[in-house]
């Protein structure tokens, strides 16, 4: 299967039109935590293999979601050999929804793993001058 991947401008208007859309979200819960699309569901990709027969089910539009893409398009390729169809991946990912400011909600202040890295990157840096 060839990924298909839909734009953010595609999903808001899927979104507004389109009530039995499923958006699977496949990054970490905590990545999740920060921020993610109203209404997605968290399905980290490294527990997705567990749950492919009951997801491979699923008679309705999916759209796959990660940060930037990769792992989406990879949880495509899992959930094909399963059996799903009509998945599509979110191009760019969350960086791209939360660049063009669409809509997210975010159940916690938690910080994204890049931004603790520069912050302990930083710290270092500052600590060897």
């Amino acid at each position: 299967m060839t990924t298909t991947d839909l734009t953010t401008d595609e999903l808001t208007t899927h979104l507004r039109d389109d009530e039995d859309l499923l958006i699977i979200d496949v990054r970490t819960p905590g990545e999740f935590e920060t921020a993610h699309i109203p209404g997605s569901w968290n399905v980290p990709l490294d527990s997705l293999g567990e749950h492919r027969a009951e997801l491979a089910h699923i008679d309705r539009d999916v759209v796959l979601v990660c940060q930037s893409g990769n792992r989406a398009a990879q949880a495509e390729k899992g959930l094909a050999e399963a059996g799903m169809a009509r998945m599509r991946v979110l191009k760019g990912g969350m960086n791209s929804w939360v660049k063009e400011a669409r809509p997210i909600n975010s159940t916690s202040e938690r910080w994204g793993l890049e931004r603790q890295v520069r912050l302990v990157a930083g710290s270092i840096v500052l600590l060897a001058i």
